[in-house]
Order: structure tokens, then C-alpha cells, then sequence
């Protein structure tokens, strides 16, 4: 068995062309990386929302924001810019016990 990753974004999807692209893709889990699971302008979205709806259509959500989101607290992790250093976190304990 080949296991894959794929990554989608939401924004331009009505929910339902989401979900029907994940299902032509055989995608029965998704993993929500998002370090603020909402959108101001694509509500359906919104965490609470998107995993109902994903529910719905027998594919199973899971938010892994404080693993895998771009807003991490601990400030060893930034840059001199201000921004997060995924190839330092990605070393971190916070982000290998995944």
C-alpha cells in the first residue's frame, strides 16, 4: 500500500465541489493545519462548520493547529523577520510526536 499526502486549499470552493473533490480523490481524513480554524469570508469553513458538513459525507476531520499551524507561541521559533521557521519547528518536539 502507498500511503499519499495531498494538501487542498478551501478558498473558491462551494462546500459541496470541496467535498466532491476530496471524494474523487479517495480522501477520508482531513487534517485541518490551519493555526485559526475560521474565515471571515468563506463561513461554511469555519471549523465547526466544515467538520459537520465533512460529518455529513463520512469523512472524518481533525484540527492540528497548534501542531502544525503557522501562529505558534513559542517565539524560538521565528525568525528575525517575525515569521515562523518551519525547518526549525519542524525539528521541535512540539511538532515531531506527530
Amino acid at each position: 500500500m502507498v500511503n499519499k499526502l495531498y494538501t487542498i486549499g478551501y478558498a473558491g470552493f462551494a462546500i459541496q465541489d470541496f467535498v466532491d473533490v476530496l471524494k474523487a480523490n479517495n480522501i477520508n481524513v482531513v487534517v485541518d493545519v490551519r493555526s485559526v480554524p475560521y474565515s471571515g469570508r468563506y463561513k461554511e469553513f469555519n471549523k465547526k462548520n466544515i467538520q459537520a458538513f465533512l460529518d455529513l459525507s463520512g469523512i472524518s476531520y481533525s484540527s492540528y493547529a497548534s501542531e502544525f499551524g503557522a501562529r505558534q507561541e513559542d517565539t524560538r521559533f521565528y525568525s528575525c523577520e517575525g515569521f515562523l521557521d518551519f525547518n526549525k519547528f519542524s525539528l521541535s518536539d512540539s511538532f515531531v510526536w506527530v
